[in-house]
């Protein structure tokens, strides 16, 4: 993947993300995925991974994390932020999901118990995170 595909697959995820959190949920649910598949086409991947992939972001991106779910569950949930990338393949795959999961888990819980880090900041990274697990894997 070129730099400058990389940036936008970036500046689309970690956008998608805020403006989701913020003002409008379809933002991060079917636009932010949609324009990662636009990438990853322009990338030259085939059309069913790409399917696999758009298919996992929305997926992924409609899951609860919010009050009343479990700890264990929001864990789940952001351990899933990096299954879209498994459609592309396995390389490193163990790095995926600490990179996903474990950043993920750590920011929210952070964000949760500190009035300093802001949720913001939780959702820039995990737009991140699904770039870069996607960049990761190609």
């Amino acid at each position: 993947m070129t730099d400058w595909l990389k940036v936008w697959l970036l500046i689309a995820a970690v956008s998608g993300w805020l403006i989701g959190g913020t003002a409008w949920k379809p933002a991060r649910r079917f636009v932010w995925p949609l324009v990662a598949a636009l990438i990853l086409h322009l990338h030259g991947v085939s059309g069913w991974r790409i399917l696999g992939v758009y298919l996992g972001l929305v997926i992924t991106c409609v899951f609860g994390y919010g009050e009343g779910t479990s700890w264990p569950c929001r864990v789940a949930v952001f351990l899933s932020y990096s299954m879209p990338s498994l459609c592309l393949n396995w390389h490193l795959w163990p790095l995926r999901f600490l990179l996903a999961g474990g950043g993920c888990s750590l920011l929210f819980w952070l964000s949760r118990r500190f009035g300093k880090v802001d949720h913001k900041v939780f959702e820039s990274y995990a737009g991140f995170a699904q770039a870069a697990t996607l960049i990761i894997a190609t």
